[in-house]
């Protein structure tokens, strides 16, 4: 049987430095499996199951700026002269996410929780993840165990 990979590809916003965004998908990534499939996430952790991460924030983050500078009062300037996320910006909602109990996952929860907190983050797994989720479980591609 041909290795399994998980190809991560980030969405369009800014982001922070790549070892920093990198940080924070792992962890995400980890915590998800362990909630629904601990030995799917020990394999990845053993790297059984590789993971590439595809990152072109530092693009993204340059045509942003350029185009609205303003972005700037919330970004830090990288070694390599791009303006990025600050690290730690995403931690505690991210905590906060992880902290939620498995059963509070639902569109329900994910719309109140919306409302209480804006965040850009919550934004993406609230709205855009369940669906997603919900369309690409229900097929199987025969690669399941």
């Amino acid at each position: 049987m041909a290795a399994k990979q998980l190809l991560l590809i980030h969405g369009r916003a800014t982001k922070p430095h790549r070892r920093e965004k990198e940080r924070l998908v792992r962890a995400s990534l980890l915590h998800g499996l362990e909630r629904v499939d601990a030995d799917a996430a020990a394999r990845v952790r053993r790297r059984e199951v590789r993971v590439t991460f595809a990152y072109y924030g530092d693009i993204n983050n340059r045509i942003m700026v350029e185009a609205e500078p303003g972005r700037t009062e919330w970004m830090v300037r990288g070694e390599d002269g791009v303006y990025y996320e600050k690290d730690g910006s995403y931690d505690d909602d991210l905590a906060r996410l992880h902290a939620r109990p498995t059963a509070d996952h639902s569109p329900r929860e994910y719309r109140a929780l919306l409302r209480e907190r804006k965040s850009p983050i919550l934004e993406v797994f609230g709205r855009w993840l369940p669906e997603w989720a919900r369309q690409h479980t229900a097929l199987s591609d025969g690669s399941r165990k």
